[in-house]
């Protein structure tokens, strides 16, 4: 159920992905494993998400923190809390965002988890470049670019020159933008193939 589920997230079949991810969580629960139910609500909150119905997706995250936090699975805490983040941020709530971010960054610098501090230093900068706060959403860029070439992930090295180059169109610094921007967008295509 639980692969089923995924194979219709991979397909943007958010619905079917839900009713089966639900299965799966009876089925976890029936079993009486909690590390597999924090598993499909985490899977349900991104469904939730990417149909924009926040409130639900909300919800399954946190039901899946409360697991997490239960089991003590930093990984997963860190997870559901950066995916809560994400959540507050398209609401543009950004005191949440920065609240939830900044716990997530946190364990997963104590996890040294160097793919998923690429991710969410990426996350970070975003949320630092719409506060104006440009220098220092540069310095995260750059960390997660200094992650990405260490360990050739193209899709955060394109996010993470993409964010460079944004935050100097906005300060209107030109002459970097000529290089960076294009470069993202090529590494994002190879990324995405």
């Amino acid at each position: 159920l639980a692969i089923t589920a995924n194979n219709y997230e991979a397909l943007s079949n958010y619905s079917k992905a839900i009713e089966n991810n639900y299965k799966a969580l009876a089925a976890y629960e029936e079993a009486g494993s909690e590390a597999g139910a924090a598993w499909a609500y985490n899977n349900m909150g991104v469904d939730y998400y990417w149909l924009n119905n926040y409130p639900k997706a909300l919800e399954n995250y946190n039901k899946a923190l409360v697991l997490q936090r239960k089991l003590n699975d930093k990984n997963g805490i860190a997870s559901a809390l950066d995916n809560i983040a994400s959540v507050y941020e398209d609401q543009g709530n950004l005191t949440k965002v920065n609240e939830y971010n900044l716990q997530a960054i946190k364990l997963f610098e104590d996890l040294n988890d160097e793919p998923a501090l690429g991710r969410i230093y990426i996350n970070r900068g975003n949320f630092l470049r719409l506060q104006k706060n440009f220098d220092s959403a540069i310095i995260f860029y750059k960390k997660a670019i200094r992650i990405a070439q260490k360990l050739d992930i193209k899709r955060t090295l394109a996010f993470g020159n993409g964010g460079i180059g944004s935050v100097y169109l906005l300060t209107a610094k030109n002459g970097y933008n000529e290089y960076i921007i294009p470069d993202s967008l090529k590494i994002n295509k190879t990324a995405l193939l």
